[in-house]
């Protein structure tokens, strides 16, 4: 469980899909506000369900984002078919050889050969 080769963390979807919830209850609490409340005591100024319809769209946004995180955030690595030979050999059985003559293998063994780098010349 987790994040896979194509997914996101699961968190993410479940975290999505909880948000998403809520744009019902806002689009309700909208229309209730302007069908059931019109002409009694307790109406509401246009603002109020302008803000629940407003919330809806933020919410299906915010929800919109992390299903597309969750979505598009996987490690990426395919799956590695794993072979039962020893990892040191070659297909044909011989070990296989660093390649020469990069400068970082060069100048780590002749710093490793002078004994000990650049503070061995003035010490002498």
């Amino acid at each position: 469980r987790g994040v896979t080769a194509m997914r996101g963390n699961e968190q993410l979807w479940y975290r999505s899909w909880i948000q998403l919830s809520g744009s019902p209850i806002q689009l309700l609490r909208g229309l209730l506000k302007l069908l059931l409340l019109e002409d009694t005591e307790f109406e509401r100024q246009s603002q109020e369900p302008v803000s629940n319809f407003a919330g809806c769209l933020v919410i299906l946004v915010a929800a919109w984002s992390l299903m597309e995180q969750w979505r598009s955030t996987g490690t990426g690595l395919p799956k590695v078919e794993t072979e039962t030979t020893d990892e040191c050999s070659s297909s044909d059985g011989s070990t296989p050889r660093l390649p020469t003559g990069s400068s970082s293998s060069s100048s780590a063994s002749s710093s490793r050969g002078s004994g000990g780098g650049p503070r061995s010349a003035h010490a002498s």
